[in-house]
């Protein structure tokens, strides 16, 4: 593995890059200068730093930055991080006193820990880290950012945008195959079909995009 992943996303895992990539986009437009001062380790890493408790930097899920303009701008970025749905470790004055552990990211499901059901306390870091790395290559599932997206496409598949085309789209469909004539009441079971599933949508959705 290259020393790339320490200093970039290289190493964060599909699911998570997105997000990622939104916040330090998100740096960048104000003025932060952000650089990344560790992303994923490895056990040994992990190790070596004189930290051996389970950490989302090995498995793919945490970045640590710094800013220009601190600590402002830890604080602002932080604020934002969990406004989409991330886990800001300034949070933790208690267990990281007195400032918490301002530089640290993560994308977690809006978790602290690791929970038993991903990494239990009684495996091994090589080995829970290369299941839960395998396991996520195989399925991939980013989780659900609230109320922004990194990307255009993730943000039309969260949104009420997808089933309001499909609706139309089927709407249409049966416009042609009446011959240009669709009834009144079909349109509007149309709509209320529509409007149910712009709100069913992203609750499915978020459902499956958490851990």
């Amino acid at each position: 593995m290259s020393e790339n992943y320490h200093h970039s996303l290289a190493g964060i895992v599909p699911s998570a890059l997105p997000a990622f990539t939104m916040l330090l986009e998100q740096a960048e437009a104000w003025g932060f200068s952000p650089t990344i001062g560790d992303a994923l380790r490895t056990c040994a890493d992990q190790e070596a730093a004189g930290d051996v408790r389970r950490s989302w930097h090995v498995l793919g899920r945490a970045v640590d930055l710094e800013l220009h303009g601190a600590p402002d701008a830890y604080r602002r970025l932080g604020e934002f991080w969990e406004s989409i749905g991330g886990t800001w470790g300034g949070r933790w004055k208690e267990l990281y006193p007195p400032d918490g552990d301002y530089q640290h990211f993560q994308w977690s499901g809006g978790r602290d820990g690791i929970p038993e059901s991903i990494w239990p306390l009684s495996m091994p870091c090589e080995e829970a880290r290369k299941r839960y790395l395998e396991a996520e290559e195989r399925e991939a599932l980013p989780m659900a950012v609230v109320g922004r997206s990194g990307s255009l496409g993730s943000l039309l598949l969260r949104s009420s945008f997808v089933p309001g085309v499909l609706t139309l789209g089927g709407l249409l469909a049966a416009q042609v195959a009446r011959g240009g004539e669709l009834p009144k009441r079909v349109l509007v079971a149309g709509a209320i079909a529509g409007g149910l599933a712009s709100l069913v949508w992203p609750v499915v959705f978020g459902e499956r995009s958490s851990l």
